[in-house]
């Protein structure tokens, strides 16, 4: 791995993906799942990636609309604490993608918790950025 590389290729292909279905970008997605499997994934784990930054996308989707209708909304969301950096990688690219703010915090923290440096935390940010910037302009 060279020394401006901070996460591996695995991993940036976790934050790719992610970034993609929480954007909502079916072009991305196919492509990300695509090169995933080209590179090693199994089915079964690209659907736990998938997963798990749908659950990110409708659990955001839910606070939303109790938000915006002046419902009780849950500021605090639930996540465990004992999931594998993959499963951290997803919730920090996908939280950050659609600007979930609650779970993005919670996402970070457990990656802090975790070790994580600020340049692997930025690295994932960096790359949801370029992904839901890129989500963004296919659309128009």
């Amino acid at each position: 791995m060279k020394e401006e590389d901070i996460l591996n290729k695995k991993e940036k292909t976790v934050v790719l993906l992610a970034a993609s279905i929480a954007s909502g970008c079916q072009p991305c997605t196919k492509y990300h799942i695509e090169r995933g499997l080209e590179s090693g994934f199994t089915e079964d784990e690209i659907r736990q990636i998938v997963v798990l930054a749908i659950s990110v996308r409708d659990k955001a989707t839910r606070y939303m609309e109790s938000f915006a209708l002046n419902k009780e909304a849950e500021t605090r969301t639930e996540i465990q604490e004992d999931l594998d950096r993959s499963d951290i990688l997803v919730g920090i690219a996908a939280s950050y993608s659609i600007n979930f703010q609650i779970d993005y915090s919670i996402y970070l923290s457990i990656g802090k918790k975790r070790g994580m440096s600020n340049r692997e935390l930025s690295e994932i940010i960096i790359i949801s950025r370029a992904v839901s910037d890129k989500a963004r302009s296919i659309l128009i």
